[in-house]
């Protein structure tokens, strides 16, 4: 499956990346990685 961002670390700088990246190009495909196993 093809992605045009990857984010990796899904804390709160992630999380903004993605947010900030919808709004401003909403065209675009992303996903969030995270290592930790235990998101809470």
């Amino acid at each position: 499956m093809h992605k045009d961002v990857v984010i990796v670390g899904a804390g709160i700088s992630g999380i903004a990346a993605g947010y900030n990246l919808k709004k401003s190009c909403p065209n675009k495909s992303f996903s969030i990685l995270e290592g930790n196993s235990d998101l809470r």
